[in-house]
């Protein structure tokens, strides 16, 4: 059995399973109208059958396939907008043959099954997650577009309108618009907006349904049925039995639909692009969500199955919904036991409730759709459109954004889904050229305005001060290739020679991807850097592990040497001010002891009072791994480090450790503990041999009885010391942030 499916969650996924199929029967009632709408309205109750059989197939088959436990699969609006789409291309291809509707329906769900394998392979070869790279502004070009489509198509029915009436003739509209039909839609939107602050427990949807349809029967009764448009009819029974095997065998013996598979495939390859990329952000929303991180490519595989076996039962393509899986989350799925579970309730619909469905009138389903339209628009955008409105931000500045969502929409309500689809896909390429195109350095600061973690003596930080802009820091970000890689050469070499530079880091951190070439050019530049004598660091290039296996092919450490790679940026910048410190106060300080009377701390004394103080410390010493002090342990003394150095180590919440900062010689720690009476924070490790004055707190006590005015002083040593390294910190702060 599936590891998804748990039967220890099986009352949470009972309840969760049964709400996501009760959240998807208006879903799929709503979607069919646009899907099967060229076919004709008395094509609705087929549509709605098809939409129920996909959501069973899909939720049986992916509780065993699935990658995501609690992902419910169901209809989506776009998706239905390109199934109207396919089926138009379908009645074209089989225009003036006697089975037009049936060959048709035919492609439609083949258009599918092709789809459905295209998501398969996808998954299989772990490409899917291209999809990803879309940007937001297409996304949401798509959604608000298909918005629009959806409210424009619901006029009609609202209005109490034939399919074919002229919208334009404001002399027909206002003789033949049913204002009572009018009623119902707008009594079933309210319904659906209002609804849920008076009865929550009923999904709003289905509240509208069930109050929209008892007002048209009140006023069916007042005014009567012509005034108030058709019902949706008599639903298909039966088990959905997987016929359409038949219908594509049939098929090799029509040559002239045959010939016209072939333009049926950009159809097919579009609905499978917009069904993973909506899937892939319902993957993103259901990790959130349970805490989990996803195997994005095993849904996709889990999908293209579900979606080709449904097609083989009249099921349309189905995607992850975010809409039914939150609901069937919130009330206790866990496992994909509450899909399996999904997939029978709407088996039992179908089966139970299909004459009570027959007997919804179409106005209400206008108004419901016209409820998913509004909430389809995309939150982004119209954040993004009421800022601009509000000069929050300049037109200028989101010009791009603006472009490409008006002109995906564009392209959408007035060409064509699969124009607008295809449209999305080059803008996105254009999107990602310009972007590989920038310039790939986010941020360049120097060692005199942004510090390693390092605590350092007041020597050091006047040294880091004045002469801390030999070191200069690249934040890096984006792809580095050819182009990108030599412009980021270029801007190096600009800055070597417009400033007296000894060390350059580059931060990969934020990097996605760097190919050979960009290697090759980034070692070809460390060897310029070597005749210079500019120093090359890099850090952080081996978080991610597709740049880590192109680290190890070129062979780039060897080209710029081991030592100067690190893992982190904090660490590349304190090797970096530690080398610039040599010049300046020598390779062996780190050896030497310091006296007590050096400490920046303790300057202030006299040198009686220095003779006095230093009967109350003493002097020890640890070797290399040896703690000082544990985290969480008491504090019963202040240590000053007189010689060598230490890290600071955090123990998280799940057990590992984590090095936050490293303490060099002449500086005070372990003071805050002491002063506020806590156990210790953090744990400091000797690394190497190092010496320590320390101050226990029964002999700080002594001092204050016995030297007061000194106890004062240290007192004031101490709290200088903690005032500059928050004037520090704060400088840093404000410089990133800038």
């Amino acid at each position: 059995m599936n590891k998804f499916i748990q039967l220890n969650s099986f009352k949470g996924d009972l309840t969760g399973g049964v709400m996501g199929g009760i959240i998807g029967i208006p879903i799929c009632m709503g979607y069919s109208v646009l899907a099967f709408a060229p076919l004709g309205e008395k094509y609705l109750p087929l549509g709605i059958v098809s939409f129920i059989a996909s959501m069973i197939v899909m939720n049986i088959v992916t509780a065993f396939f699935s990658g995501v436990k609690i992902l419910i699969n169901g209809p989506n609006a776009l998706v239905a907008v390109m199934l109207a789409s396919v089926l138009s291309a379908g009645l074209k291809i089989a225009e003036g043959m006697p089975n037009q509707a049936q060959l048709a329906l035919t492609l439609l769900f083949l258009v599918c099954l092709i789809a459905g394998l295209i998501q398969t392979l996808s998954g299989v070869l772990k490409i899917g997650g291209l999809a990803k790279y879309i940007p937001l502004p297409v996304v949401a070009g798509l959604m608000n577009g298909t918005a629009v489509i959806i409210m424009s198509k619901q006029i009609r029915p609202l209005l109490g309108l034939k399919a074919d009436a002229v919208l334009s003739n404001f002399d027909f509209l206002s003789k033949n618009a049913q204002m009572p039909t009018l009623a119902v839609g707008i009594i079933t939107f309210a319904t659906i907006m209002f609804g849920p602050k008076i009865l929550k427990s009923i999904p709003p949807a289905i509240m509208g349904i069930i109050v929209g349809t008892g007002s048209y029967y009140g006023a069916k009764a007042l005014v009567g049925a012509p005034h108030l448009g058709p019902v949706i009819g008599e639903i298909p029974s039966g088990i959905p039995k997987p016929e359409y095997i038949w219908y594509f065998m049939k098929l090799f013996g029509e040559s002239d639909i045959i010939k016209s598979i072939p333009s049926l495939l950009p159809l097919a390859a579009s609905l499978a692009v917009v069904a993973t990329l909506l899937t892939l952000i319902a993957v993103v929303t259901a990790d959130s969500m349970n805490g989990e991180r996803s195997d994005s490519n095993r849904e996709l595989i889990g999908q293209g199955i579900g979606n080709t076996i449904a097609s083989l039962f009249g099921g349309t393509t189905n995607i992850g919904s975010v809409t039914a899986m939150v609901t069937s989350f919130t009330n206790g799925a866990q496992s994909a036991t509450s899909k399996l579970i999904c997939g029978v309730f709407m088996l039992g619909i179908l089966l139970a409730l299909g004459v009570f469905i027959a007997l919804v009138p179409k106005v209400v389903l206008a108004g419901v759709l016209v409820f998913m339209a509004i909430k389809l628009l995309e939150p982004w955008s119209l954040a993004l459109f009421s800022d601009i409105l509000k000069r929050k931000i300049s037109l200028k500045e989101s010009a791009m954004d603006v472009a490409i969502i008006m002109t995906v929409l564009l392209i959408l309500v007035f060409m064509g889904v699969i124009q607008a689809v295809f449209a999305g896909i080059i803008i996105s390429l254009i999107y990602f050229v310009y972007r590989m195109t920038m310039d790939n350095v986010r941020r360049e600061y120097g060692a005199d305005k942004v510090h390693s973690n390092t605590m350092r003596n007041e020597q050091e930080f006047t040294i880091l001060e004045q002469n801390g802009d030999k070191i200069k820091v690249l934040e890096l970000e984006g792809a580095l290739f050819f182009g990108t890689t030599d412009k980021l050469s270029c801007h190096i070499e600009h800055l070597l020679t417009e400033q007296d530079v000894e060390f350059i880091i580059l931060d990969f951190a934020r990097v996605s991807e760097i190919d050979s070439t960009g290697f090759n050019i980034l070692m070809k530049a460390s060897m310029n850097f070597k005749k210079r004598n500019v120093v090359l660091a890099i850090s952080a290039i081996r978080s991610k592990n597709k740049i880590s296996v192109m680290v190890d092919t070129t062979n780039i450490c060897g080209a710029i040497g081991k030592e100067y790679f690190f893992d982190s940026i904090d660490d590349a910048l304190s090797w970096t001010e530690d080398r610039l410190l040599d010049n300046y106060l020598g390779i062996e300080r780190y050896s030497k002891t310091i006296a007590l009377k050096d400490f920046g701390m303790l300057r202030a004394l006299t040198k009686d009072e220095n003779e006095i103080i230093s009967g109350y410390v003493e002097l020890n010493s640890y070797n290399d791994g040896d703690k000082v002090f544990k985290q969480d342990e008491e504090a019963d003394r202040i240590h000053l480090l007189a010689k060598g150095r230490a890290h600071i180590i955090i123990r998280l919440a799940n057990g590992a450790t984590l090095r936050v900062g490293t303490l060099s010689l002449g500086t005070v720690f372990g003071e805050m503990a002491v002063i506020d009476s806590k156990p210790r924070s953090a744990t400091v490790i000797a690394d190497g041999h190092i010496e320590c004055y320390e101050f226990t707190v029964d002999s700080l006590s002594r001092m204050k009885k016995e030297n007061p005015e000194i106890a004062f002083k240290f007192i004031s040593g101490l709290s200088h010391e903690l005032s500059k390294r928050i004037r520090i910190s704060n400088r840093i702060v404000t410089e990133l942030k800038a």
